[in-house]
């Protein structure tokens, strides 16, 4: 699973999460926590930029489009 999927999979089941929080669960992946913001910071441009994730209040939510993509991604 690549870290956008992993990330996605993060918003899907924890829908309103927010970006430290997201930080602190994949921080143990990465040499440091600044390395964690950056991947993190590429990976939710990206996907909000193709619409798999919206942001609403600081908060991140993974849209219908994002879910169905997971969902796929989970059965293969």
């Amino acid at each position: 699973m690549t870290a956008k999927n992993a990330i996605l999979l993060i918003i899907k089941q924890s829908p309103g999460i927010d970006y430290n929080s997201i930080v602190a669960k994949i921080a143990s992946n990465y040499g440091s926590v600044n390395s964690a913001r950056a991947a993190l910071s590429r990976a939710i441009k990206d996907m909000n930029a193709v619409g798999l994730i919206e942001k609403r209040d600081n908060r991140l939510f993974a849209t219908e489009k994002g879910q169905i993509q997971i969902r796929s991604e989970m059965k293969s």
